[in-house]
């Protein structure tokens, strides 16, 4: 075939555009880009969270790392095909030339999706369990969760082989001007699609039972729904893919349906990593919230203490009457040593006939009661001290289980 003719013969009354064909490369780049940077942003925030608070990492913590790695490989592919030949291009607009390196890139952009699913549920899964599984039990659930891990992992480690060696030899998968034979790939991606949905619902169901059943707060269910609803819209891209798959199967314009195909494995992953790292989100904004709190409640009380600190001095002036020291204190902080803080001696009242004499040198006429009972003790009042406490009471009643299956809500 003449490789500068079309890749598929236009319609009626149409003509070919090689060189600005219409595209929706903006619109696919641009999903990309938000859910690769929101699905990083989430991943640091639990990686942040764990190391804060649980410090330390689960099994589904590692789990995790090579799904968001081949994540990362399947948008470069995206991005390189949005560079080339682009999305939402006709096949009648693209050069037969031209198929072998999209549909080459578009064998990356599948592998690297397929291996993506292979840890991304099944650190969903292991999550599940460590959330939902006190200590060691060994309950339906926890066999359960496991059961659909492996095999879930077991299936797309088909996919994967499946797709590498389907054609013969391996290069016509995507170059289809060389000679070779391939299995039927459209109703493989049927095949795969359907799977992948039957997956992602049973994902969805499995903690249904458990989470309604917690003792939890309106805010902690409202968290939950969150987590809920972003798996229900999982559940909701897997069939729109698998819907997506037989307008594949059904149109010989190929290049064109493969570019939804695109952006929903890109939402799909995307998904599937909130669902993961949600749950650890909440506390990390608390604690970033209780530090800056802490900071001011500092600086507040740093300024009061420099505002009291030089009053209440006496400058020893002023007819008859004695200026008397105050100092307050905060939180039983005390800055002078115990020897320069003598409390002066309650005893009896007494009324003195005399003249009493103040440490600064006034005379008194006392008609009014002083301060007696301890011969030590000078007459009068020598010094005033003011103390305020205050204490915290933090509610925690939460139980050893309850701390195990949340470590994210531990206090520090």
């Amino acid at each position: 075939m003449d490789p500068n003719s079309p890749a598929l013969a236009p319609p009626e009354g149409v003509e070919s555009n090689f060189d600005n064909p219409s595209n929706g490369n903006y619109l696919v780049t641009t999903v990309l880009t938000v859910s690769l940077t929101i699905s990083t942003l989430f991943l640091l925030i639990r990686g942040l969270a764990k190391g804060i608070y649980v410090k330390r990492f689960q099994i589904e913590d590692l789990v995790i790392i090579p799904a968001y790695v081949f994540f990362v490989a399947f948008s470069v592919y995206i991005y390189r095909i949005a560079a080339s030949v682009g999305f939402f291009v006709h096949a009648w607009d693209i050069r037969f030339g031209d198929l072998a390196g999209f549909y080459h890139n578009f064998f990356y952009v599948t592998n690297f999706y397929l291996a993506t699913m292979i840890f991304l549920k099944s650190a969903i899964l292991l999550e599940w369990v460590r959330l939902f599984v006190p200590g060691k039990t060994r309950n339906a659930f926890f066999w359960t969760c496991h059961t659909v891990a492996i095999l879930n992992a077991l299936y797309y480690m088909a996919n994967i082989i499946v797709e590498n060696v389907q054609c013969k030899p391996k290069a016509y998968w995507w170059d289809k001007s060389i000679t070779g034979t391939c299995l039927n790939g459209t109703v493989l991606a049927l095949i795969s699609g359907s799977v992948n949905l039957a997956f992602d619902i049973i994902i969805l169901i499995l903690p249904q039972k458990v989470i309604w059943t917690l003792n939890m707060s309106a805010m902690r269910r409202l968290g939950v729904s969150v987590v809920f609803i972003i798996g229900l819209l999982a559940v909701i891209l897997a069939a729109l893919r698998v819907e997506s798959s037989v307008t594949y199967i059904r149109e010989a314009d190929y290049t064109y349906n493969l570019a939804p195909q695109a952006l929903l494995q890109t939402a799909e992953m995307t998904a599937g990593i909130l669902v993961f790292t949600i749950p650890a989100t909440p506390k990390l904004l608390a604690h970033v919230m209780m530090k800056a709190g802490s900071s001011v409640e500092k600086l507040v009380s740093s300024r009061r203490s420099n505002s009291n600190g030089g009053s209440g001095r006496g400058d020893g002036s002023g007819g008859g009457s004695g200026r008397f020291s105050s100092r307050k204190k905060s939180h039983t902080s005390f800055e002078q040593p115990v020897e320069e803080q003598k409390l002066v001696g309650l005893g009896r009242l007494r009324s003195p006939t005399s003249k009493d004499s103040f440490p600064n040198g006034h005379e008194h006429n006392s008609s009014t009661p002083q301060l007696g009972g301890n011969a030590n003790v000078e007459s009068g009042i020598l010094r005033t001290t003011s103390l305020t406490t205050t204490q915290s009471f933090v509610a925690n009643n939460r139980d050893e289980s309850y701390k195990h299956q949340h470590p994210w809500i531990e206090e520090p």
